[in-house]
């Protein structure tokens, strides 16, 4: 809205300009007729531009200024739609970690109790009950650890949205994995060098700042403008009164400026070569960005489906590995870690369902086609409460 603003004063110099002014004052002449008498003075002045190359420029700035402003507010928004979705997975992935770290806590709690019975009785040694201390403990902090995480993740959504919320929808046990289309990353890049927010605001900054260096120059030309001017004089005793119109057009050649003209040129040339360096940075960031969120869908894609495999194993070897335990072929130690691995399987699985999801939204973003829809789609996976 602010920028809105410069289009019409842009276009006020274009306008006629109109201007009133007034004085009164006292006059003393000190001559053979010692006269002292007041005056006032009113007069009202039009003036109108008819050719200045510096306005002109002015205009077109002020153009792609609000063009830049709109890009601007439209990344933010794409900002803000990916933001939301990673403060509100940030949530669902710090509560995942606390629930695996309580449930690790308990079944390791029940891990040190059977094995303090047991050695109570001699059927192990008190190197397993100190393993199931030590174990327990770890797991004791990780917990206290986990419940801060929680609370650090659920205060960084309240920031966003001002609010607390106490109840999450979690994802479907079966998210679906959709591969990017087109399934070729440099059509992704092209894509993001046309569509690309943040780079179109930046070449939006370079185009204004290479404008200005014609508007520098322009201290050179002349201006030319067109006036009337009507004034009006009453003195005391209406001897001296009148009334005076004028038009007049106006002709004005710079000669010499102490070389401001000249320093004001040379400015704007390097500020226009810094923005220019900078688009040019922008838009091998923006490349990057694209390609490593591209890589990171595609490799997200794999690593749920692998992590998903590896949580089935790991729980089958858990199973065998407590029911080694029984029997006497596995220590407490191998159960204590087989529990580990299951607990951390069941972390990195969630973790990565979560990571796929914002890999896609930050691919989107960085093409520049990044909508509410997409967050919209994101919510239909989740779970009703």
């Amino acid at each position: 809205d602010s920028t809105l603003e410069s289009r019409v004063q842009a276009r006020a110099a274009f306008l006629p300009q109109l201007d009133a002014s007034g004085s009164t004052g006292l006059n003393d002449f000190n001559d053979d007729r010692n006269e002292t008498f007041n005056s006032t003075t009113l007069s009202l002045s039009l003036n109108q531009s008819l050719f200045n190359r510096r306005n002109q420029i002015r205009a077109r700035q002020a153009d792609l200024g609000i063009a830049e402003a709109q890009a601007s507010l439209t990344a933010s928004e794409q900002d803000l739609v990916l933001r939301s979705a990673q403060a509100y997975f940030g949530v669902l992935s710090a509560s995942d970690n606390l629930q695996f770290a309580q449930s690790e806590k308990k079944a390791i709690e029940q891990q040190l109790e059977q094995a303090e019975r047991r050695f109570e009785v001699g059927l192990i040694a008190v190197t397993d009950v100190k393993e199931a201390q030590a174990a327990y403990d770890l797991a004791v902090a990780n917990e206290i650890q986990s419940e801060n995480n929680l609370a650090d993740a659920r205060e960084a959504l309240r920031v966003m949205i001002s609010a607390d919320v106490t109840e999450f929808s979690r994802l479907n046990s079966e998210t679906p994995l959709i591969t990017p289309e087109p399934s070729n990353i440099e059509k992704w890049v092209e894509t993001a060098e046309t569509s690309n927010l943040t780079l179109r605001v930046a070449e939006y900054q370079a185009e204004i700042a290479s404008q200005e260096i014609d508007s520098a120059r322009s201290g050179h030309l002349p201006t030319l403008g067109a006036g009337a001017t009507l004034s009006k004089v009453e003195q005391d005793g209406g001897a001296g009164d009148s009334e005076t119109g004028t038009l007049t057009v106006q002709l004005a050649v710079p000669l010499y400026s102490g070389g401001l003209v000249s320093s004001q040129t040379r400015q704007a040339k390097s500020d226009a070569k810094l923005a220019a360096e900078q688009y040019e940075l922008t838009r091998r960031n923006t490349a990057q960005q694209t390609r490593n969120a591209y890589r990171g869908v595609i490799a997200g894609i794999s690593r749920v489906k692998a992590l998903k495999q590896a949580l089935q194993s790991t729980q089958i070897a858990a199973e065998a590995t407590e029911t080694g335990f029984e029997v006497g072929t596995r220590t407490a130690v191998d159960v204590l870690q087989s529990l580990r691995d299951t607990y951390q399987a069941q972390a990195n699985y969630a973790d990565a369902r979560y990571d796929y999801i914002l890999n896609t939204l930050a691919l989107k973003q960085a093409a520049g086609i990044l909508s509410l829809a997409d967050l919209e789609a994101v919510n239909n996976w989740l779970e009703a409460q």
